[in-house]
């Protein structure tokens, strides 16, 4: 009988809610005259707002509905919740999307005429008044491409930093480019620069250019921070945003000072008969409330929010990682302030208590998608899509301070891809100071920077930072642009956080990436303090697991499968069969039988662009660098090949053979490169044939390094191009042996003296494993790839 009386109980309570629900209509198609009842829509979110407060003011017990009816809703300015909008926990406040539903910041842009070429204009005139300002333009729903050069599309779609400076005052900045690449273009103020740095991107006005010189001037106001980081030598920048650029379908370009709009459709097609539509609005949803008084128990279903704006500061973005930005010069007082000059974000939920999201997407945004900052407890974000964002997808973060910085909260069952399409230092996910966050079962891909990332605190020293979650998450094709990071990324202290059941592979290496290596798990800067369990991690560019100023027993590992660690370089057609083309470079363990004391190294390289006279590339080499004692290798400087060896340690002791000045390697061709030293003489050949010796006449010394295949042993001096059948013997071969090689790559004149091929032929060992890497999967429960 008492469970009878309890559930009648249930039952009645249960009618009584529904009852008393209180439902508010919206429709593009209503009035804010109305009442808002299902026969008298209003049509506005923020008149709806308005209903919601008035509502609970009179009725505080009873819940709110407000029914959005399928449309596009375009915000006039941000739908801002404060306390007043609030619900309570037996009667929330719900915003549900029936049908599609779209709240926009942007606005459509219509007017189109032909201008010259294929490429239309329109005139704004809130541009020219210098009213609006906009950086991105959605066409039939993408994101266009702002005019540039060299093109997106392009292969090589960067170029080579010659120099840079920065004056110790501050007040002068300046890149060295080709001179060739300069010219006075038209719209001087309006011109970009971008630079893709160590593990971020930079980006900024463009003063003035001197096409004799080939030096550009940087827009002052300057930002002075941390060196390694800047735009320098040997990084790659393109040009954006003037009319002169505008060559291609698809680009486009406004001129700020006339309020003309610029665009080259695609396929030709009428800009007329499109949807063009620029963003207006930083913020298109914020939950904002204070100490004082938190927002607190609303939901929103089933509505997509996009189209927020984001314009470059006077002194622009000089990007740090998970697209934070250097400020000024004071970097260490904001060190560890929680936010460190993050970028504005469409949603932002602050000060907020128990507020859902719930199958809703974020998409179109200037700079971040949604994120959950200080004062926050108990937000979660699920069955939710975030895509197509300028910045970080997801963030999480506050104050190093743990009565402030937000708690509990979770991101679960939701998809996020193609952030950082503008600031290439973004993440998928970016957690900071925070207490208590869930991080699961979701899908992260398509990302230039790191897939996930949390901590904020890049010392040993304790922070508000507790237990991240991050389980059974499915990360892959991350790393595309950018170095120094991995689908997982940490720093600092983070007691009781859990890296479980994760699915990662696909963490590539970008064509200009110049730092260090991209990894599956990189633990960074004093990681400490986690449970690292039943991961599937292959197809990396570099190892699975790097560790940074922190070390392996500092965290707890269980049944982890770590395949492939050697994996993650690209292959092409081959002298026979396949070739390393790039990416990763290949890296095999030392082992005694990899250092004999007379040996011959050898391979075919293959190489399609021109090279700078002092270019310096390796091609295959171990134990360090060319200082290092028991250092031996082949590589090439400019356009000639060079032989390396070090016996006895430090400069002093580098011994090199190159071939001579009139002679040079063919581009486009393939050539067999091989050295050999028999005790007491080094020789280079070419293509089977004697091109430089030296007597040296000195036993060397084994190493213990890695030998490494695609560029120097440390780091650095990647080469650019193919190489095929790289062979080490432990024997100096004879001139006649070299040149049967050279003659036919598939021979082999000394078997017996073969210590290792290395033929890119052989099948991936992750492949070879698939059964073990399913088995793992299943057992983790980590989900099927779709």
């Amino acid at each position: 009988m008492m469970i009878k009386h309890n559930l009648s109980s249930l039952l009645v309570l249960s009618l009584i809610s529904a009852a008393s629900a209180k439902t508010i209509h919206v429709s593009p198609s209503g009035d804010d005259r109305n009442a808002g009842t299902a026969s008298s829509k209003v049509r506005s979110l923020h008149r709806a707002q308005v209903l919601v407060r008035s509502s609970r003011v009179s009725a505080p017990t009873e819940a709110v509905t407000v029914l959005v009816g399928a449309g596009v809703y375009r915000l006039p300015q941000a739908l801002t919740f404060e306390a007043a909008d609030s619900g309570s926990a037996h009667a929330p406040v719900t915003w549900r999307g029936q049908g599609v539903v779209s709240l926009s910041g942007g606005k459509v842009i219509s007017g189109w005429e032909v201008a010259q070429d294929g490429v239309w204009k329109t005139k704004l005139p809130d541009v020219a008044a210098g009213k609006w300002n906009f950086r991105d333009l959605y066409v039939d729903g993408k994101r266009a491409i702002r005019a540039r050069t060299p093109n997106r599309s392009e292969k090589h779609y960067a170029r080579k930093v010659l120099g840079a400076g920065h004056s110790k005052d501050g007040k002068e900045q300046t890149i060295q480019v080709e001179a060739k690449d300069l010219q006075q273009w038209k719209n001087m103020q309006d011109v970009e620069i971008g630079v893709i740095k160590n593990w971020a991107s930079f980006h900024k006005k463009v003063d003035r250019v001197d096409p004799a010189t080939g030096k550009v001037w940087l827009k002052p106001p300057h930002v002075n921070y941390r060196g390694s980081n800047r735009p320098r030598r040997g990084t790659y920048y393109w040009f954006e945003n003037a009319l002169e650029f505008l060559d291609v379908a698809g680009e486009w370009y406004l001129n700020r000072k006339s309020g003309e709009l610029y665009y080259q459709p695609i396929d030709g097609k009428n800009p007329n008969q499109s949807e063009v539509l620029a963003p207006r609005l930083t913020h298109c949803l914020q939950l904002q409330g204070t100490q004082e008084k938190p927002v607190q128990f609303i939901r929103f279903e089933n509505i997509i929010i996009e189209h927020s704006n984001y314009l470059l500061p006077e002194q622009g973005h000089h990007g740090r990682q998970a697209a934070f930005q250097y400020w000024d010069t004071d970097t260490k007082k904001k060190y560890h302030d929680g936010k460190w000059n993050g970028l504005p974000s469409m949603v932002e939920v602050e000060y907020a208590k128990n507020c859902q999201f719930s199958h809703c997407v974020v998409r179109h945004a200037g700079a971040g998608g949604i994120e959950v900052k200080n004062g926050s407890d108990g937000v979660s974000v699920s069955r939710c899509k975030i895509y197509d964002t300028g910045a970080n997808g997801f963030g999480v973060g506050g104050h190093n301070d743990e009565k402030i910085c937000p708690k509990n909260t979770s991101l679960t069952d939701s998809h996020i891809y193609h952030a950082g399409q503008t600031y290439l230092g973004a993440c998928g996910v970016w957690g900071g100071i925070a207490r208590n966050t869930r991080i699961m079962h979701n899908e992260i891909e398509q990302l230039p920077y790191s897939g996930i990332s949390i901590g904020w605190v890049w010392t040993h020293d304790p922070s508000a930072a507790h237990s991240y979650h991050i389980e059974h998450n499915h990360v892959h094709d991350v790393m595309r642009e950018v170095s120094d990071g991995g689908a997982f990324y940490s720093l600092g202290i983070i007691p009781e956080t859990t890296i479980r059941f994760n699915h990662i592979h696909g963490v590539k290496r970008g064509p200009y990436a110049h730092a260090s290596p991209n990894n599956g798990l990189f633990l960074d800067e004093a990681s400490d303090g986690f449970l690292i369990e039943g991961n599937v991690i292959y197809g990396t560019a570099g190892r699975s697991v790097r560790h940074n100023r922190n070390k392996p027993s500092w965290h707890v590992w269980k049944d982890n499968y770590f395949g492939g660690d050697s994996q993650g370089y690209q292959l092409a057609k081959g002298k026979l069969g396949k070739a390393w083309a790039g990416g990763a470079a290949k890296k095999v363990n030392h082992a005694a039988h990899l250092d004999p004391s007379v040996f011959t190294l050898m391979g075919w390289v293959k190489f399609d662009e021109k090279r700078k006279k002092e270019e310096v590339q390796w091609i295959v080499g171990k134990n360090k660098n060319d200082w290092a004692e028991g250092n031996f290798g082949l590589g090439t400087i400019g356009d000639r090949a060079v032989a390396y060896l070090n016996i006895g340690g430090g400069r002093a002791n580098k011994h090199t053979v190159s071939m001579g000045e009139k002679k040079k390697l063919v581009q486009g061709k393939w050539h067999h490169l091989a050295m050999s030293y028999n005790g007491s003489e080094l020789v280079l050949y070419v293509d089977g044939q004697v091109s430089g010796k030296k007597t040296i006449g000195k036993q060397r010394k084994s190493g213990s390094g890695a030998l490494v295949i695609g560029q120097r042993p440390d780091k650095g001096y990647r080469f650019n191009g193919l190489i095929d059948e790289v062979r080490l013997y432990a024997k100096a071969l004879t001139p006649g042996n070299l040149s049967t090689l050279a003659a036919k790559a598939e021979e082999d004149p000394s078997p017996e003296n073969l210590v290792d091929l290395w033929d890119f032929n052989t099948s991936d060992p992750v492949n070879d494993a698939a059964k073990t890497i399913e088995d793992i999967k299943k057992s983790a429960g980590i989900r099927p790839l779709k």
